[in-house]
């Protein structure tokens, strides 16, 4: 399909998205995946339309991270870990009423498929980033 400099060369234009190796790697096997799995008809330069579905899908990642930004957890500050299970821990009614006010669509979005739907966090996971 490509020669291995036209791979160096994708790969370059990955990681110039990206900034990091990993992330350029990942970016261009996924843009690989999406053109083998529909092969375009008519066009004239493949590895051009390679490097434009790898664009887009860079744009798109940027758009969901952006929309679902990763929180990390910083080593100062205290985890509270309880042994009781989380379904016996017990919250009054006007805790809950002011909270859930203060959630984003996003958060009250997951806080619904977890509580309401009974959808664990990995099923969560799928239907958000399919979504």
């Amino acid at each position: 399909m490509f020669q291995n400099d036209e791979w160096n060369q994708l790969y370059r234009y990955c990681f110039s998205l990206t900034k990091q190796e990993d992330s350029a790697y990942d970016l261009l096997h996924n843009a690989v995946e999406k053109f083998l799995a529909k092969p375009p008809a008519n066009v004239n330069c493949k590895k051009a339309y390679l490097r434009q579905i790898a664009r887009n899908q860079f744009i798109d990642q940027y758009r969901f991270k952006k929309r679902y930004p990763e929180e990390s957890l910083s080593d100062n500050e205290p985890i509270n870990l309880t042994t009781e299970p989380l379904e016996k821990v017990m919250i009054d009614q006007q805790t809950l009423n002011i909270v859930w006010q203060e959630l984003n669509h996003e958060e009250s979005e997951l806080m619904f498929l977890w509580s309401v739907e009974g959808l664990t966090a990995q099923a969560i996971a799928s239907r958000i980033t399919i979504a």
